[in-house]
Order: C-alpha cells, then sequence, then structure tokens
C-alpha cells in the first residue's frame, strides 16, 4: 500500500510538472505571436504613414509649384491638348475646343470670385491686406477657374466622343435583345436560322438546291427544317414545298434515331392526311398555347 501510495505520489508529481511545462510553453509561443502581430501592425502603420506623407508631399509640390507658375502651367495643358490633337490626327480638337471654352468660361467666374472675395478681405482686415494681397488671390481664383473649365470642359467632351463612338453599338446590343425578348413567341419562325439559334444545328444542301436542317433539342427530340422543290404536275403544298418543321421523337431512348420504327412525328394541330406533317412558320409549338 505504500508503495502504490509513493508511486502515485510521485505519477501526480510528475503530471504536474508536465502540465506547467506545457503551459509555459504554451504561453511562451503566444507571446512570441503576439509580439510578432504587433511588430507587423506598427511596421505597417509606418508604412501607411510613410504612404500618406509621400502622397501628400507628392501634391504639396504640385500645388506649390502651380501657384508660382500659374500662366506656365496653363501654357503646359494648353500645349499638351494641342500635341493630342495633333497626335490623335485631329480627333482630340473638339476636346482641345471645349477645354478652351471652359477655361474662358471658368478664368472670368474666377476673376469676378477673386474680385468680390478680395474686396470683403479688404474690408475685414483693413491696410493689413494689401494691393499685392489682393492681385495674388484674384489671380490665383482666376487660375484656378481657368483650370478648373478646362478639365470639366475637356471631360465633358470626351466622354460626349466617348459615348458616340461606344454608346450605339450598346444601344444597339440592347435593341437586339428587346427585339429578341419581344418576339420570342413560342411559333416557328419563317427563317430557320432564327429558330432556337443557341443550339447547334446540322445543315445539309441537297442535290435539288435546298437546304435542311436538323437541330436536337435534348437527345430524344429532334427538328427538322426543309422544304422540296415543286415539281412538274405538282400542287403547291406550303406543309411540303413551303419551310416546314418536322418535329419528331424517340420511342425508346435507348435505340438509334436510324431506326425508323422507333422515330414518332408531332402532328400539327388539325393535320389531315396527306397535307403533309410538317409545322408552318407563325404555327406553335406543339404542346403549347
Amino acid at each position: 500500500m505504500e508503495k502504490t501510495s509513493w508511486w502515485w505520489q510521485d505519477t501526480k508529481e510528475s503530471v504536474k510538472t508536465a502540465v506547467e511545462k506545457t503551459q509555459n510553453f504554451v504561453e511562451k509561443i503566444g507571446n512570441s505571436i503576439k509580439e510578432g502581430l504587433n511588430e507587423c501592425a506598427t511596421k505597417a502603420k509606418e508604412g501607411l504613414n510613410c504612404l500618406v506623407e509621400g502622397a501628400k508631399g507628392v501634391w504639396n509640390t504640385v500645388t506649390n509649384f502651380v501657384e508660382e507658375h500659374p500662366f506656365l502651367c496653363t501654357a503646359i495643358l494648353i500645349v499638351g491638348l494641342a500635341a493630342l490633337t495633333a497626335f490623335t490626327g485631329g480627333a482630340a480638337y473638339a476636346i482641345l475646343l471645349a477645354a478652351t471654352k471652359g477655361a474662358i468660361m471658368g478664368a472670368v467666374t474666377g476673376f469676378g470670385t477673386g474680385v468680390v472675395t478680395a474686396g470683403i478681405k479688404r474690408f475685414i482686415y483693413g491696410d493689413s491686406y494689401s494691393f499685392d494681397d489682393a492681385v495674388h488671390d484674384v489671380g490665383m481664383s482666376t487660375f484656378g477657374g481657368a483650370l478648373t473649365g478646362a478639365i470639366t470642359g475637356g471631360a465633358v467632351e470626351a466622354g460626349k466622343q466617348l459615348w458616340s463612338k461606344v454608346g450605339g453599338k450598346i444601344k444597339s446590343a440592347l435593341e437586339k435583345i428587346a427585339k429578341k425578348g419581344k418576339s420570342a413567341t413560342n411559333e416557328f419562325p419563317a427563317n430557320p436560322d432564327d429558330f432556337l439559334p443557341e443550339i447547334s444545328r446540322q445543315k445539309v444542301t441537297k442535290p435539288n438546291g435546298t437546304q435542311s436542317q436538323t437541330i436536337y433539342t435534348s437527345d430524344n427530340v429532334r427538328i427538322r427544317a426543309e422544304q422540296h422543290p415543286l415539281l412538274e404536275g405538282e400542287t403547291f403544298n406550303p406543309r411540303h414545298h413551303g419551310t416546314h418543321y418536322h418535329v419528331e421523337y424517340k420511342a425508346d431512348s435507348s435505340l438509334s434515331w436510324n431506326n425508323r420504327n422507333n422515330v414518332i412525328k408531332v402532328y400539327p394541330e388539325n393535320y389531315e392526311l396527306g397535307n403533309g406533317t410538317g409545322f408552318l412558320p407563325g404555327e406553335k409549338f406543339p404542346g403549347l398555347k
């Protein structure tokens, strides 16, 4: 009994020690992961701050350059648009013209706004707001209006040109879709090519010059579109000599279409013996009202 008690006590101590070591190990791993995530988050934040500061620096540089050289920037914009017009073979002329008109209108608006703003500042700040300050503010307002007007006018005209080239195609495609949906009346069409055009078909030109199409709508159903020449002495029968559609199905799906005894024809409504078994253009699909 004493041996058993000693063995059990020793086992409990060993298990306790093992559990403590495991807990310490797991805690160290958790701390390592936590420190690693914190370090990654810190670096990511620093990287994001660096990007933001870089973008601010670029923006401030461009803004300062525009403020210091407004007329040079205007000239660069005009020359750039002119070069684009020449490069595109005159296609950008309308954009350049629209941008110029927009710049003139924007400049007039900006000049008026700048004068009013300068007058208000002069009234508020008195002599501390000098004439040079007023000239600077009016000039920047005029330039800002011109630049905004040029960009807006050019962008609007570019959008119009893009729509004139692409919009017509989009409109035509939408009209075709609408027309297709409107004409989907569950009727056989006059042109077999228009019957379920999304399904491939077998086309065969016969020695007599007529063309037949075989369309498999499923493994067990097929539709044959065909017409036959009017021979001498025959009376024209639209279900034979005109464009017509034979609807057929297999009685036993395991047998081949070549087994004629297994192929069943679907007759059109009010079928009369000898008038042909084909459906005419304009007639409803069998089974539909």
